[in-house]
């Protein structure tokens, strides 16, 4: 976690307090400088704008596991730590959800947060996959747990972020073996278990 001083800090907790009686695109920057009690000239010397404000502050928090598990934690570990971040700064991420740039900052920071630690920009897919998780969660005030949430999450990435290449190849192949009657018996669904060992497709009883 980067340290700040204590401009910084009042510059943030500025910002902040004014998130909890204002949406993010209400709060304007003269604002925050009065609150803080700081001068223009001195807030554009950390900050471009409230914009990059919140994406400095967003960065900050998001990446907070780093500080708890240290760089080389597990995808799950930083889920998680993740998931009670935005929980634990309601105000913050339910502002920024709802609004257009609020998202884009979400975005910049997820994608950040993976080139930094992995080497390795987020997909365009997965983004949305995560954005779309946190909308419905903070739309419903964050009733559904953490760990209920976590799944929510991990069963709509995409398929290739999960799997290996290897087991893509088996799994895809498994697949394409199928046939519409095997479908129509298993609702709709199909697993690599349903294949027999010469891609024989094995018989299911119906009720």
């Amino acid at each position: 976690m980067r340290v700040r001083n204590e401009v910084e800090d009042k510059i943030e907790k500025s910002f902040l307090s004014m998130l909890e009686t204002v949406p993010f695109k209400k709060v304007k920057l003269t604002n925050i400088i009065k609150e803080a009690n700081v001068s223009h000239q001195t807030f554009y010397r950390y900050y471009a704008d409230k914009y990059d404000l919140a994406l400095k502050i967003t960065n900050e928090k998001l990446s907070a596991f780093s500080d708890i598990y240290g760089n080389n934690a597990t995808w799950k570990e930083i889920t998680i730590s993740i998931l009670y971040t935005i929980k634990n700064n309601a105000v913050l991420f339910k502002r920024l959800i709802k609004d257009d740039d609020g998202i884009e900052i979400i975005k910049r920071s997820l994608f950040s947060i993976s080139e930094l630690f992995t080497g390795k920009p987020l997909s365009a897919h997965t983004a949305a996959v995560w954005l779309s998780v946190f909308n419905e969660w903070c739309g419903n005030n964050f009733k559904i747990s953490v760990e209920e949430t976590y799944l929510r999450l991990l069963q709509n990435l995409p398929t290739c972020e999960v799997l290996s290449e290897e087991d893509m190849k088996k799994h895809t192949a498994d697949y394409e073996n199928h046939t519409l009657t095997f479908f129509i018996q298993n609702n709709g669904t199909a697993d690599s278990s349903s294949i027999g060992p010469r891609g024989e497709e094995r018989k299911y009883k119906t009720p």
